[in-house]
């Protein structure tokens, strides 16, 4: 089932559409941290290139004549232990948390191709195709995922203005949690 998302990500807070809902859900401000840090804590190529080849099982990068493709695969316990090294990197105040809790991924596959300029290295393009499934507190759901991803722009906005009716629209993560709860419910 194809998705489109949107979202807003500014000093005036962090929204994002849920298309099943058909509302915007403002994350809150402790989510908006945990971003903002992430961001902030972004790596130099070096430390990202080691960090693939650390976990993942294949790292390939082709040259073209304006961009470079950097094709990764991973599955398994690599996925889980780079997810839990990454979650717990300094400055997103999660270190020492029990991340997965009783939950277990396995990942079947996760194949990634990113496409980066080759004169700034920003990002171009990004495909992922990843089979997963999870399993919490016994119930098990598998996930196929396809996703093709472009990126231009670079710093060519001023400043990103979220919509008035959005700020005043949308729900909290709890009121979004309880929507998504009822309608479960109502399905089961």
């Amino acid at each position: 089932e194809g998705m489109t998302t949107e979202t807003y990500l500014t000093k005036d807070g962090f929204f994002v559409f849920d298309s099943s809902l058909g509302k915007w859900i403002k994350y809150d401000d402790e989510m908006y941290e945990e971003i903002v840090g992430l961001s902030n804590q972004q790596l130099d190529p070096t430390a990202q290139f080691e960090l693939m080849t650390k976990y993942y099982e294949s790292v390939v990068v082709l040259e073209n004549d304006d961009t470079y493709e950097l094709h990764m695969s991973i599955s398994g316990d690599g996925f889980q232990d780079l997810l839990s090294e990454m979650l717990g990197m300094p400055g997103l105040g999660l270190e020492g948390e029990d991340l997965f809790g009783e939950s277990n991924i396995d990942v079947k596959k996760m194949e990634i191709v990113s496409v980066l300029d080759k004169e700034t290295l920003f990002p171009v393009a990004e495909s992922l195709d990843s089979v997963m499934s999870i399993t919490v507190e016994g119930e098990t759901v598998e996930i196929s995922q396809k996703g093709e991803f472009s990126y231009s722009n670079h710093n060519e906005l001023e400043e990103i203005v979220i919509p008035q009716d959005i700020i005043d629209e949308a729900i909290s993560m709890e009121e979004a949690l309880a929507e998504f709860e009822a309608e479960f419910e109502q399905a089961s």
